[in-house]
């Protein structure tokens, strides 16, 4: 019907629509069932991104990576086998188009990305190449050095290879490239021997790093303290309703009241707040790519302060000092 909400179909998933209409006394009839089976349409993604870092380096798949102004301006993205691209790119606060082999992150007031000037967050990068679009998330920090995520795993600028700590629920990256949507996809990752993430193929994870690890010399740092374990859920997903910025559901698929919401909110964030007082959390709102580009930043921005003030009040009245602070640009 018209009020049914839109959805994204992976291939091999199937919808099942039963037609009951009414008859002359107003009850309904059963018209069966009819059965529908998605089917992969574009057997290719296309051309790969990779990330040039000099003469000889070629970081393969990139689709992550994140760091300062510093670090970031002046990478050089290309296609797998340098065809001409049509990339587009949300970076800076601009939406804007080009044309080429290759697409450079500009420093300050430099095209086609000027990076240096960006808002802090998350911006987004595409391609695409004969119809077929691959996307590159590009995490603007304050502070941090340049990690690169992509197809053998995560690695700083010199190719030292990050430790994974955690690592989340295997999604679909056809999605993940398509409609730059977090969609389930079949299997899990898992975290393996020494901290590497095993991941199954056509599906991406999210990873949690830390950089700049440092060891004290024997005998000369301070004693041992005892620290609260690191909590394992490093995100937390609200699903919105169709249009609005109303909770409609937990992940996992789980409907609850406003009051279901908050209180899921503040158990998330509470061992946060237990492994750190000071911890910092990005509430980041989302739409699909459906409707103007005006429509859905505007509702992206709305759902991201409605959970703010969700999980404000929530954190408050469990007794945790907890603050909004100022609005980041939300995707």
């Amino acid at each position: 019907g018209l009020t049914s909400p839109d959805f994204v179909a992976l291939p091999g998933q199937e919808l099942k629509l039963t037609a009951r209409p009414p008859d002359e006394d107003g009850k309904p009839v059963g018209l069966g069932t009819t059965s529908f089976v998605f089917v992969d349409s574009r057997p290719q993604q296309g051309p790969r991104i990779d990330l040039l870092l000099g003469p000889g380096r070629r970081v393969l798949n990139v689709l992550h990576v994140s760091g300062t102004a510093a670090e970031l301006a002046g990478l050089v993205f290309s296609t797998s086998d340098d065809s001409r691209t049509e990339w587009r790119w949300d970076l800076s606060g601009e939406r804007a188009t080009a044309t080429g082999a290759s697409f450079t992150l500009g420093a300050l007031g430099q095209l086609p990305g000027p990076i240096a000037r960006g808002t802090l967050g998350y911006h987004l990068l595409r391609s695409r190449t004969g119809g077929h679009q691959r996307c590159v998330a590009i995490h603007l920090l304050e502070r941090g050095e340049l990690v690169i995520g992509c197809e053998a795993g995560v690695f700083l600028r010199d190719g030292t290879r990050l430790k994974a700590l955690s690592v989340e629920p295997a999604h679909s990256l056809r999605s993940w490239h398509s409609v730059h949507a977090i969609q389930p996809a079949e299997g899990v990752a898992q975290l393996g021997v020494g901290g590497a993430d095993d991941v199954k193929s056509d599906t991406v994870a999210l990873v949690t790093v830390k950089t700049g690890l440092t060891a004290p010399a024997p005998g000369n740092g301070p004693p041992p303290t005892t620290t609260p374990e690191r909590p394992s859920d490093a995100t937390f997903s609200l699903f919105m309703a169709h249009g609005g910025e109303e909770p409609l559901l937990l992940e996992g698929g789980a409907r609850g009241s406003p009051a279901v919401f908050r209180s899921a909110l503040a158990d998330w964030a509470r061992p946060w707040h237990a492994y750190d007082a000071n911890v910092r959390l990005l509430i980041v709102g989302r739409t699909n790519d459906l409707g103007t580009d005006g429509l859905n930043t505007s509702l992206a921005a709305r759902r991201a302060q409605a959970v703010g003030v969700r999980l404000t009040e929530a954190l408050v009245e469990a007794g945790i000092q907890a603050e909004l602070e100022e609005e980041l640009p939300a995707s």
